[in-house]
């Protein structure tokens, strides 16, 4: 028998809590295991990120700018641009295109043909239609801005180039705005700042871009860690993002919420909302420990103990 629960065996457990052997209200019951799991539990540590939430990523690199030859008036348009080099989800800036100037000093996310051929869309992923703008006449330039995350963060923790020391320090959107020069292509450096958000489209898709500033001189590989933010349980045999020990604790959370909100009633109802309680702090405090033993140093950073 696994010492873990899946997704079938939580609602199960919750389902059986309630007296709801036939499983009538599963649906219910499904909805509240993802809140708590999702809302409440892999955000409980107020000072900390569940350390066991913390990810890497490492195969992201800045590229050299493209010139652009080309741009179709389309829903998208397409822009030539010989061995670009970019991949899809990568941001760009444009600059310096005359003729579709509405296209000149805004920043999109690509979406690769092949290796001459890009479209774009907005950071929300929305489809950039050209077919109303000015045509196309010479130039511009494609600057590499960023790239699409390809593990939702909730959070970054830290953000460094490989093989400096310095890591690169966050941006706030008023000082993007307030100091224009972070968006100027014609001045280009090994990029200081980033600017992490989340995006999500009209079918409810979400993008995670990370963008840098300024614009990069040369190629650099970037070292990413962050705060996961755990896919939805869906499947019946998903596995919670947790360690097993604390898989209860997603049991007597929702039986918690059901009696607090989903006119459930129970002759112990009073002792889930307790269980609940003590099954909390059971992690915090063992997510603490591990803060206070393996990363002393970020005690004057951006989470405090």
């Amino acid at each position: 028998m696994a010492d873990y629960k899946a997704y079938s065996d939580i609602y199960g457990d919750v389902c059986r809590a309630m007296g709801d052997l036939s499983q009538s209200r599963v649906d219910e019951v499904k909805a509240v295991v993802n809140m708590v799991y999702l809302n409440e539990i892999c955000v409980c540590d107020d000072l900390f990120p569940l350390h066991w939430l913390m990810d890497l990523i490492d195969d992201i690199k800045t590229k050299d700018a493209a010139t652009i030859t080309g741009i179709t008036a389309a829903n998208p348009g397409v822009l030539t641009a010989a061995s670009h080099g970019f991949a899809t989800g990568d941001i760009v800036q444009l600059a310096g295109i005359v003729g579709m100037t509405e296209l000149n000093n805004r920043v999109f996310a690509v979406t690769r043909i092949d290796a001459d051929t890009f479209s774009l869309t907005d950071l929300s992923g929305a489809a950039i239609n050209t077919t109303a703008y000015t045509a196309y006449a010479s130039g511009g330039t494609a600057c590499h801005r960023g790239a699409t995350l390809a593990k939702n963060f909730r959070s970054i923790l830290s953000f460094n180039w490989h093989g400096y020391s310095s890591p690169l320090e966050a941006i706030g959107q008023q000082e993007l705005e307030t100091n224009t020069g972070w968006f100027d292509t014609d001045s280009t450096s090994k990029p200081t700042r980033y600017l992490h958000k989340a995006y999500a489209d009209t079918a409810g898709k979400e993008y995670q871009r990370l963008l840098w500033f300024t614009a990069p001189d040369d190629n650099y590989s970037a070292r990413v860690w962050g705060e996961k933010v755990p896919s939805r349980l869906s499947g019946d045999t998903d596995v919670p993002v947790l360690p097993a020990r604390f898989h209860d604790c997603l049991v007597s959370g929702s039986v918690a919420r059901l009696v607090q909100y989903g006119n459930v009633q129970l002759e112990n109802a009073v002792i889930w909302p307790q269980l609940y309680k003590v099954h909390l702090q059971q992690l915090i405090d063992e997510n603490r420990e591990w803060w206070q033993a393996n990363r002393p140093d970020d005690r004057s950073k951006i989470y405090l103990l």
